[in-house]
């Protein structure tokens, strides 16, 4: 079993490994966002940090203190992917460090008919920027990582089944659906188009966010995830959808032509 080496550091985020704790911790701790323990998802952005690791840094403050396992699921930009491959080797390394993956979880996943396709992981940064911000908040968990080919609510449906019954016997978890919105609009059309899926986020409705992403209303380059988290969910019963925060790359850029937006989000269980 090999391990799955940074490919971004030093692009998306710090290759120093001190400058890059320092920046994570920095996004963290000013984030203004108190932890709940009844979250059991994010939506958390995978852009440069420079531009969205402010944004990330909400989501994840948003999360339980104390996780076990953390299962990533993220778009694939640069792979054909048909429709998912879990990461199967035994650790996922960043500058930080390595982190150990969960291969009780991840079999359990393949058992169920995913797969492992290297070449959907190997290159691949939407998973990757989110791992240190895991890795800061969470030293002692493990990681799954699922790569999302397939945006399509059929699929989305059928990964949040599959993830749902690897974690029957695990009640300490967080699901991250990496994502970002609309890509490459002026502000404010960028702005409609993305108030519109987090409307049907805040809706719980991912068949309104698959009508929003087919028709061309909004984007979202991990929209299939976001959906699967949706849907995991719903199965899992009680739960309330909210948006953290919102912005675009103008407010670092300062260049309104042309943005992309990003979404800080969380699910949580609702109180019996």
């Amino acid at each position: 079993m090999c391990a799955r080496q940074p490919v971004v550091a030093g692009q998306f985020y710090p290759a120093d490994p001190v400058v890059l704790r320092q920046q994570v911790i920095q996004y963290l701790q000013a984030s203004g966002v108190h932890s709940d323990r009844d979250v059991t998802g994010i939506i958390s952005p995978h852009a440069g940090y420079i531009y969205s690791g402010s944004i990330a840094g909400k989501a994840f403050s948003a999360a339980p203190d104390i996780i076990e396992t953390v299962i990533v699921i993220a778009p694939s930009h640069r792979f054909p992917l048909r429709t998912a491959s879990v990461f199967s080797e035994s650790e996922y390394v960043t500058p930080l460090g390595a982190v150990p993956v969960d291969q009780k979880i991840v079999e359990k996943l393949i058992e169920s008919g995913l797969e492992y396709h290297p070449e959907a992981h190997r290159y691949e940064h939407s998973a990757e920027v989110q791992v240190p911000f895991i890795q800061l908040k969470y030293p002692g968990a493990s990681l799954v990582v699922i790569i999302q080919g397939d945006q399509s609510g059929t699929v989305s449906r059928e990964l949040a089944n599959r993830i749902k019954q690897a974690l029957l016997l695990q009640d300490n978890f967080l699901l991250v659906a990496s994502s970002d919105l609309s890509h490459f609009h002026p502000l404010s059309v960028a702005q409609t188009m993305d108030g519109r899926l987090i409307k049907a986020f805040e809706d719980c409705n991912p068949e309104k966010i698959e009508d929003l992403l087919s028709s061309g209303a909004s984007e979202a380059c991990g929209g299939g995830p976001v959906m699967t988290l949706l849907y995991f969910s719903r199965l899992a019963g009680g739960f309330s959808c909210e948006k953290i925060t919102y912005d675009t790359s103008a407010t670092v850029s300062g260049d309104t032509g042309s943005v992309v937006g990003y979404l800080a989000g969380a699910i949580r269980r609702k109180p019996e």
